[in-house]
């Protein structure tokens, strides 16, 4: 219910109206043809952004929906936060049962915070990453010989990397990650070998960002 309000509010402060501003330029562009130089053009406006892409792509499908209406600029946030609730209630049920599920997606959608997930900024996406993390983690050995638990961490890095180009803080969740991996797997050359393949596609992927 916290999200009818959003659904009219007005703009908060001058980030979302800068990002709505955006929005409607990246969709003009994708007007133009041929279609490779318009995404060549929002590609370039994207690296001169302060905050990072995720953000402004996630909120275009809504502003091209509703070009006059704050609720196309949070659609896809709001959307997102349903599934946020949901994947906490799963969660939830995974760690301790029915009624932990129902009690925590509960508690996550009272919440005032649900207000803030949901504004233009998709925060709620980076919530839905850390849990989709945290489920892949119950299960995670990070005996990354196996070629499951190989697929298993990389799909680790990708929510980290998805929550990072959201906000560019998690970034820090890489070196957390890699020390838990430290932790479960005893140093060797070996393991270094591992760790280093898995994790490379996502290390030259930051370095070339």
């Amino acid at each position: 219910w916290s999200n009818l309000p959003l659904m009219r509010g007005q703009f908060q402060g001058d980030d979302e109206v800068g990002q709505w501003a955006s929005c409607l330029q990246y969709i003009e562009f994708l007007s133009e043809w041929p279609i490779l130089r318009a995404i060549i053009k929002i590609g370039k406006i994207l690296s001169l952004e302060f905050h990072p892409p995720l953000r402004f792509l996630i909120s275009c499908p809504g502003v091209a929906l509703l070009p006059r209406s704050e609720l196309g600029l949070r659609l896809f946030p709001i959307l997102f936060s349903f599934l946020m609730t949901l994947l906490a209630i799963l969660l939830g049920k995974k760690l301790g049962g029915r009624q932990v599920g129902w009690a925590s997606g509960f508690l996550i959608a009272t919440s005032s915070i649900y207000n803030w997930t949901s504004l233009a900024f998709s925060w709620s996406v980076i919530v839905c990453c850390l849990y989709l993390a945290a489920i892949l983690l119950q299960k995670c050995t990070f005996n990354l010989a196996s070629r499951a638990e190989l697929i298993r961490f990389r799909l680790l890095c990708l929510c980290i990397l998805i929550a990072f180009l959201t906000n560019t803080g998690f970034v820090l969740l890489f070196p957390s990650l890699i020390l838990v991996y430290l932790i479960y797997q005893p140093p060797s050359l070996q393991a270094t070998k591992r760790l280093v393949s898995g994790f490379a596609p996502f290390f030259i992927f930051l370095s070339v960002y």
